[in-house]
């Protein structure tokens, strides 16, 4: 039963972190998008205007992530670890997964805070909702959220150091019955994921450095 259980979180694993959706590949985090301000919400403290330096594409090709901060210091689109899925704030997606079924994940809130004095930025952001289903396999639903916390760079820097801290919830069922809504283990402290790095992109160099292959 255990060896079973095992070979099931490993599935559930594949299919949140690597299967994704058929559309992540295509990402363009350089096109400018609307979101819902709503659900897209800054907060600055001990400061009138949101740093420069910090708005702009981060992405963390390790774990998937991209973020586009823009000039008011509001998120509106980011690449979500789960999946690899391009979400819009406040905007409900729906997609086809890899080797059939079909994804629905429903965003936010998601938050920026900037803090003059103390030079602190924390990104929030969480998932409302996801729900996987997967043609032959099963169900894989639940929430998340996820917390970034560090030092605002310097200007002209292109890494940022981040503390991370992650809340997923997910919820099982498989097509056979063998498990039916089983909740994923998640013990004290799996929700610190430790220090990850963030490298802005640059599309004008990218599109050079494109062109010149």
């Amino acid at each position: 039963m255990k060896y079973k259980l095992f070979l099931f979180i490993l599935m559930v694993i594949s299919v949140l972190f690597i299967v994704g959706c058929q559309e992540s590949s295509q990402t363009q985090p350089q096109e400018t998008v609307t979101g819902d301000p709503n659900t897209a919400q800054v907060i600055l403290l001990n400061s009138d205007e949101f740093p420069k330096q910090l708005v702009g594409i981060w992405l963390n090709e390790e774990h998937g992530w991209i973020m586009r901060i823009e000039e008011d210091g509001r998120l509106y689109k980011l690449r979500h670890t789960i999946g690899r899925a391009n979400l819009i704030a406040g905007q409900i997606l729906t997609f086809p997964l890899v080797g059939g079924g079909e994804g629905i994940i429903e965003p936010g809130p998601w938050q920026v805070q900037y803090n003059g004095r103390t030079n602190e930025v924390i990104i929030d952001i969480a998932l409302k909702h996801f729900n996987y289903d997967m043609v032959g396999e099963g169900v894989i639903s639940g929430s998340s959220r996820d917390i970034f916390i560090g030092t605002l760079p310097d200007e002209g820097e292109t890494t940022w150091t981040v503390q991370w801290i992650g809340h997923p919830e997910y919820v099982a069922s498989t097509d056979d019955k063998t498990y039916t809504d089983y909740q994923l283990p998640f013990e004290a402290g799996d929700e610190d994921k430790g220090e990850i790095i963030f490298e802005k992109y640059d599309p004008e160099a990218a599109q050079k450095e494109a062109h010149s292959h």
